[in-house]
């Protein structure tokens, strides 16, 4: 008796205790970041960790930062984001797809637009929850290789530079498969002035323009995946490329042996040969020694 009682003042305490858990948003509200100016938003050039460690020796790495054959160029894009939560300050949001839309100017005299575009997926977003109405700044990042650098720049460019071709950056969010764009503000920053009365409206939704060839990549598949934490949430997938068209098995790898399904049970077929030459031997020995029988009474 006393100790049922002592498990029931236990059991009390315990449901009386604060209850500490990572809390996760229940509605987000994404705009570009509060003030956010066109020399706020720029394509970096970046260059892969090239003596980390001892993987790489000093003679294979020599001139690696000066060769433009290296550089990637980053664009990154930082974002409000409001969350709101039932079960009070939100610390995280759990998933959060992001659209991001770049126009780089291309050809040799940086004059023809090109429209690139990547949905990233960003997964357990921390927030600030002493934040203010606006929200906690995150970062979203695109990155383009030296292959679409040489692309948007054109055969004529020997040394391929992406540094002054942004010409505009738009990002669209969506949490739990719903918009949730902060319509109160415009999604889009021109940021090149040549630009500024020819992108006007939804600008970035432009069915027709041309990409070159070139594609935006999340920092999972570029040489900086494992650095992403001191500058963007994590992704999803965290490395390597998204896994979305998966290949279809080749001959080379169906199963050789099938295992029936659970309840299946029907007894396997008997062999055919068994099944009709056996009884047949059989009938046919049976038969001789009744006709021998018969001969011995009629002599």
């Amino acid at each position: 008796m006393i100790k049922k009682i002592f498990t029931s003042l236990v059991a009390a305490a315990l449901c009386c205790l604060p209850v500490v858990s990572a809390q996760c948003a229940d509605a987000i509200k994404v705009s570009l970041k509060k003030g956010l100016s066109p020399n706020d938003v720029s394509a970096v050039r970046v260059m892969p960790p090239g003596a980390s460690g001892d993987f790489y020796q000093t003679k294979d790495a020599r001139g690696v930062k000066e060769d433009y054959a290296y550089a990637w160029y980053m664009v990154r894009i930082p974002l409000q984001v409001a969350a709101k939560s039932s079960s009070g300050d939100p610390l995280f949001v759990d998933e959060m797809k992001v659209t991001v839309y770049v126009a780089m100017l291309g050809g040799k005299n940086a004059d023809r637009p090109f429209l690139l575009k990547r949905e990233i997926t960003y997964v357990d977003v921390p927030l600030n929850p002493r934040a203010n109405d606006d929200g906690t700044v995150v970062n979203v990042g695109v990155f383009l290789s030296p292959l679409d650098a040489a692309r948007i720049c054109g055969p004529e460019e020997t040394s391929p530079d992406l540094s002054k071709r942004l010409g505009a950056v738009a990002v669209t969010a969506k949490f739990r498969d719903s918009s949730c764009n902060n319509t109160a503000g415009s999604p889009s920053l021109v940021v090149a002035r040549e630009l500024k009365s020819k992108f006007s409206g939804t600008w970035w939704k432009n069915e027709k323009a041309g990409s070159a060839g070139a594609t935006l990549k999340s920092i999972a598949e570029t040489p900086f995946a494992a650095y992403y934490s001191p500058l963007f949430p994590p992704t999803s997938p965290m490395y390597g490329s998204d896994g979305s068209a998966a290949p279809a098995p080749s001959a080379d790898t169906t199963p050789t042996t099938i295992t029936p399904t659970t309840g299946d049970t029907t007894p396997p077929a008997a062999d055919d040969t068994t099944a009709t030459d056996t009884p047949a031997e059989t009938d046919s020995t049976t038969g001789g020694k009744k006709k021998k029988r018969k001969n011995r009474r009629n002599n």
